[in-house]
């Protein structure tokens, strides 16, 4: 969807969240998205990288 990249951030977890090494910050708005399709393509890129990511709506 176009112009949704630019909305999200990766910060380190808010509250230290052990294995977390990086949260992608979603926007409520985009609260639809949330799902198995979405934390798929996340861990998919935590393979890539070697980092532990999570999730975090707003």
């Amino acid at each position: 969807m176009p112009g949704v990249v630019r909305n999200l951030r990766f910060e380190a977890p808010a509250d230290a969240r052990p294995g977390v090494d990086l949260e992608l910050v979603v926007p409520h708005d985009y609260a639809a998205f949330q799902g198995e399709r979405i934390e798929g393509r996340l861990q998919q890129l935590a393979k890539l990288t070697g980092k532990k990511l999570a999730l975090r709506f707003e």
